[in-house]
């Protein structure tokens, strides 16, 4: 499965995307998802699985924060 997640991986990438991910607990692959990330010229963000789930609630909110401060501008384009 993660050969496969890291060519899907490599094909978005050659096709011009970034990739961010994140983990959520204790149970994620956490050293996939960094690769993924590099691959991606993202950034990996990790939710411990040892926070309460208040806690990870405002950790996951604070990582989309982190991931949307990434994302450039949207741009107004000609109708066709």
């Amino acid at each position: 499965h993660a050969r496969y997640a890291l060519g899907m991986a490599k094909q978005a990438v050659d096709a011009g995307y970034t990739i961010h991910t994140m983990s959520v607990g204790l149970e994620a692959d956490k050293n996939l998802l960094k690769a993924i990330a590099w691959l991606g010229r993202g950034i990996y963000i990790e939710i411990p699985g040892t926070l309460s789930v208040a806690e990870m609630e405002a950790e996951v909110k604070e990582a989309f924060n982190r991931i949307a401060a990434f994302v450039p501008p949207a741009k107004l384009v000609p109708a066709e």
